[in-house]
């Protein structure tokens, strides 16, 4: 590793951002834990959709009190960690709860309840953060310099970064390998709308009036999950792919209301409002994560 890059990933910037994100990708699990249910899935089972599912037998009983468990604890080490008590033991309580939850609530359903994978994932890291760090963030949390000090890394912000950028980019490029840019004709649009029951019924009626409105929502998404990667370039680039990816999110929740809230914050806290570092001595203006 160069020492540019090191110097880079070391960067700092003020804890408030870290606490901020934290306490919302918390909320964001926290609306999971009393929305998803985790009970024995009926009928004829093909294959298991989690690593815990397979554990487990299918038994109802036994689900709902494990998922009632894991629920109480998440609630406590969440709790335990957005005050700064027994951090990081308690941050590792509540996303260790939080992954067990989701893994029972995704096994009983036959699709894949992805809604809080991005904020799951975000959680670990941030557990990453609070564990290599911990003697520095004890000692702010004690002093109450938690917001103030320099204690959200580069590294941190670098990494949710990427993941996040890698995630949509999967998605983007799954499309076109399965479907090509035929997947953005508009017509796939207009069907999933025209079964939906909207919030805002004049956003229904207009894509199903207009396939080419249709087809360019459907073309910009792709455009911008297939290039999710390139956002790691330079931040307009992050800028523009994250206003879209934000519009599709936003959309989505009008009119399907699949409830990607997760995605939402990512989107917000990662791609458009990122934490500000200290400049690199040799730095040009545009080129800072």
């Amino acid at each position: 590793m160069s020492a540019k890059v090191r110097e880079a990933l070391l960067r700092r910037a003020p804890g408030a951002y870290g606490q901020r994100t934290l306490a919302l990708y918390l909320l964001v699990a926290l609306h999971a834990c009393l929305t998803f249910t985790s009970r024995a899935p009926y009928g004829v089972r093909l294959q298991h959709l989690s690593l815990l599912g397979c554990l487990l037998p299918d038994h109802e009983l036994l689900r709902l009190t494990l998922s009632t468990a894991l629920r109480a604890s998440f609630l406590v080490g969440a709790g335990l960690w957005i005050a700064q008590r027994w951090t990081p033991w308690s941050s590792w309580l509540a996303v260790a709860s939080l992954t067990g939850f989701l893994s029972l609530a995704q096994d009983s359903y036959y699709y894949t309840q992805h809604q809080v994978h991005v904020v799951n994932m975000l959680l670990i890291l941030y557990c990453g953060w609070y564990h290599l760090l911990r003697d520095e963030l004890r000692a702010a949390a004690q002093a109450g310099t938690l917001a103030t000090r320099p204690l959200f890394p580069a590294w941190v912000h670098g990494c949710a970064l990427f993941y996040v950028a890698f995630s949509y980019s999967t998605s983007g490029w799954t499309k076109l390998l399965a479907n090509g840019w035929g997947w953005a004709n508009g017509a796939a649009l207009q069907l999933w709308v025209w079964g939906a029951d909207p919030a805002v019924p004049h956003l229904r009626e207009l894509i199903l009036e207009h396939r080419g409105l249709a087809a360019a929502l459907q073309g910009a998404v792709l455009l911008a999950e297939a290039g999710a990667l390139l956002a790691l370039t330079h931040r307009f680039v992050r800028l523009g792919v994250g206003l879209v990816l934000l519009g599709f999110h936003v959309t989505g929740e009008l009119i399907f209301g699949y409830g990607f809230y997760g995605n939402i914050a990512a989107l917000l806290c990662v791609f458009l409002l990122p934490p500000k570092f200290p400049a690199l001595a040799s730095s040009s203006p545009g080129a800072s994560a």
